[in-house]
């Protein structure tokens, strides 16, 4: 069964697709795109549960990198940080696919 997702959450989607983007092309920051995709999942009107709670996850990762980077007084991310964050936006990447192609 193929779910059809609302013009809402395809505007949502596209928009974290668009914020990822802007954060690998380094015109947004970490803290904004954090702040931007958790803004843009609660205005989803019907995510499927278990793709939320991937996207939360991955979402999560970026959270705690930079919260210890914070933490640290660091400004910029160690080697260890850049790794966890690329291959947690690479994943929210593949989430979104997902959802695009809906």
């Amino acid at each position: 069964m193929t779910r059809t997702l609302s013009e809402s959450d395809q505007r949502q989607y596209q928009l974290m697709a668009d914020q990822l983007k802007g954060f690998e092309k380094r015109t947004i920051s970490l803290n904004r795109l954090i702040n931007d995709l958790e803004g843009l999942l609660e205005v989803l009107q019907s995510p499927e549960e278990a793709w939320k709670e991937a996207f939360r996850n991955e979402w999560g990762t970026l959270e705690v990198v930079c919260a210890v980077a914070l933490d640290r007084g660091e400004t910029v991310l160690s080697p260890e940080g850049k790794k966890w964050v690329e291959e947690a936006v690479e994943n929210i990447n593949q989430l979104l696919k997902q959802q695009l192609r809906n």
